[in-house]
């Protein structure tokens, strides 16, 4: 195409060499003109000397245009390379925030309640020699316990321990009592996916009396690496009682539990005034 180009612009040129002397020759008869052969030498050899000037100029003008081309060029990539730039940062800090979020995840402990049931026991299973591991929660009067057995399954990447907090009535109506007997610890420890059981007893009447109400029910759970966190739920003690069908030392109960959440312990603070970031 180039040389296509650079063709018809030298036809041209010499055709306007050559047809211009004999115009003026034939459309000027008032003025003295004869072509000459010293004066066509002359001409033509100032047309020629005249060439090179001409291609310098269209060669300024092509490296001129062609610089601008390629500062105009440059100036977009260095635009898409600052963009490029851009994106790739936002990849790597979306990537680190990821990584974070993944590490706190892992670190993070957890449990849900996978089982329960309602065990009957004497005062000498619940304190003096207690078969498993127990909190007494209300008024007892040494007699026949009634309780709630609540299996504990870690579902968390890492070995946490766990231990009982406070449980409160919506309501404010009553707290459960966080006393223990003849216990040498006040938590219990969980591999990943391991469940033990902790028994929360009292007089007969305790439950009764908390029966259809909303529990908020909390516990202390340190990590693997012994940081604090806390974790808590909702319980209803829907129906608790030894008139119904039920296995023999036991009561039938009906629990409903909901709204786990897991929260990191920080310092208190007016935005955390618990001094726990809930995480649902």
């Amino acid at each position: 195409m180039k040389k296509i180009l650079w063709t018809i612009f030298i036809v041209i040129t010499v055709l306007t060499m050559v047809i211009t002397p004999i115009t003026i020759h034939v459309f000027s008869p008032s003025m003295t003109s004869e072509l000459s052969a010293d004066g066509i030498l002359d001409y033509m050899g100032n047309g020629i000397a005249a060439i090179p000037t001409i291609i310098i100029a269209l060669v300024a003008i092509w490296q001129t245009n062609k610089a601008n081309n390629i500062a105009e060029d440059a100036n977009k990539m260095s635009v898409d390379a600052s963009n490029i730039a851009k994106k790739a940062n936002e990849i790597s800090e979306q990537l680190l925030q990821l990584e974070i979020t993944r590490q706190r995840l892992d670190l993070r402990p957890a449990f849900v309640i996978s089982e329960w049931s309602a065990p009957i026991k004497s005062f000498e299973r619940t304190s003096l020699r207690p078969d498993d591991f127990s909190i007494q929660i209300g008024e007892y009067s040494k007699k026949e316990a009634w309780g709630l057995k609540l299996t504990f399954f870690n579902i968390s990447s890492g070995y946490e321990t766990i231990g009982f907090n406070s449980a409160i009535a919506k309501d404010g109506s009553f707290k459960w009592t966080n006393s223990m007997t003849s216990a040498t610890s006040r938590k219990i420890g969980l591999a990943p996916s391991e469940k033990k059981c902790i028994y929360f007893y009292a007089d007969k009447e305790v439950f009764k009396s908390q029966l259809g109400k909303a529990i908020e029910v909390e516990f202390y759970v340190n990590n693997r690496l012994d940081e604090p966190y806390r974790e808590k739920m909702e319980l209803f003690i829907m129906s608790m009682s030894d008139t119904v069908v039920h296995k023999e030392g036991e009561a039938y109960v009906h629990l409903e539990i909901q709204n786990y959440k897991v929260g990191r312990c920080v310092e208190k603070s007016p935005e955390f005034p618990d001094g726990v970031i809930w995480e649902v």
